[in-house]
């Protein structure tokens, strides 16, 4: 059996771009006749891992189902496989992620996990600075002595800027406000 001819920096290059973007048969064809094993090893060589909707939701501590929620919203890039299940059917909910996604969606959508239950590995990219920035509407008004509803009239005249999250108890969303504007919005009306 011949040997194959190493890898050139360039073949390198082309697989670190497409890389969870095409196909691995795309990939492996673009590389210079390569097959789809020499391309799973290269890859592995190189240190870039993609992992499945299945592999990465626990470790977000987040069901298969949310995960592919927020791909479908474009929270999360990446790219559609096809992988045939039982009694040959297809699974429409496979999608492989980069490591590279998980991370920009961790530092970028902060407010739709909940860091607690985040594996260890993924813990580094939470931007806690970030997060405490917002305060979820509950513990506004429990801080601040005031009802949900004043709260929401400060929201539609501009007063507080607010944005939405997941709930990490149960299913649906949270209104987080901005703390600054909170802060801004009692001390004016302190000072009335």
């Amino acid at each position: 059996m011949a040997k194959a001819a190493p890898w050139t920096p360039k073949q390198d290059a082309l697989l670190r771009r497409y890389h969870g973007v095409l196909s691995r048969e795309e990939i492996a064809r673009l590389a210079g006749r390569r097959t789809v094993m020499a391309y799973g090893v290269r890859a592995s060589r190189l240190g870039i891992r993609s992992l499945r909707t299945g592999d990465i939701a626990p470790e977000l501590g987040v069901s298969i189902v949310t995960v592919v929620r927020w791909i479908k919203k474009g929270f999360l890039q990446a790219r559609r496989t096809v992988t045939i299940t039982y009694k040959g059917k297809q699974n429409p909910q496979w999608y492989e992620i980069q490591e590279e996604a998980i991370i920009q969606f961790l530092q970028t959508h902060y407010l739709r996990y909940d860091p607690s239950r985040l594996v260890e590995r993924w813990q580094k990219y939470v931007p806690w600075k970030e997060r405490a920035k917002w305060i979820s509407i509950s513990e506004a008004s429990k801080q601040h002595s005031y009802g949900y509803q004043w709260f929401y009239q400060r929201i539609w005249r501009g007063e507080i800027r607010v944005t939405k999250g997941r709930n990490p108890t149960r299913a649906g969303e949270i209104t987080y406000l901005f703390r600054e504007d909170i802060e801004s919005v009692m001390k004016r009306i302190q000072t009335m």
